[in-house]
């Protein structure tokens, strides 16, 4: 079943990470503790967007890697730009690994995180509390600013450390 709030999301991984957020959950090896757990939502990640400038001082890198870097983000951003109407396209995941690397790239407040199974229309989105009105104990990290300006510097020095 396909839903507005998709996103190529299956049954099985919401539930994986409904297991994964909850306190019963008990993993073969160690439990991932709750102030290890972090989520970088859109709020932050579009923290991280590819302006103009990005793409020309990731080609300065000047590799084979960085060149195709550039290239695939103008892409992104094109076609971001063409369906959502944004020029300047987000970064996702990259805004994730970013945070395990250097914690310090993004500030983050604990909160209640779950994962929804059961709406219509929003089966797999992720539910967070900020505001504790659900009054659940907080099992996660939760991202609310990035440090743009660094993390660009980090994403760029780690496509120079691959050469």
């Amino acid at each position: 079943m396909r839903t507005p709030h998709h996103r190529q999301r299956l049954r099985e991984p919401a539930a994986a990470a409904r297991r994964l957020l909850s306190r019963r959950h008990r993993p073969r090896r160690r439990r991932l503790r709750a102030d290890r757990r972090a989520h970088c939502g859109l709020n932050v990640t579009h923290q991280a967007p590819v302006t103009r400038d990005v793409p020309q001082r990731i080609t300065d890198v000047g590799t084979h890697i960085s060149k195709a870097s550039a290239a695939l983000l103008e892409f992104r951003s094109s076609t971001y730009d063409q369906i959502w109407d944004l020029p300047d396209a987000p970064l996702l995941d990259p805004v994730a690994i970013a945070r395990v690397l250097d914690a310090s790239l993004v500030e983050c407040v604990e909160a209640p995180v779950s994962i929804e199974l059961h709406g219509e229309f929003t089966h797999g989105a992720t539910v967070i509390d900020l505001y504790g009105a659900t009054g659940r104990t907080p099992n996660a990290q939760v991202a609310t600013r990035l440090d743009t300006e660094r993390f660009w510097d980090v994403f760029i020095a780690a496509l120079t450390a691959l050469g």
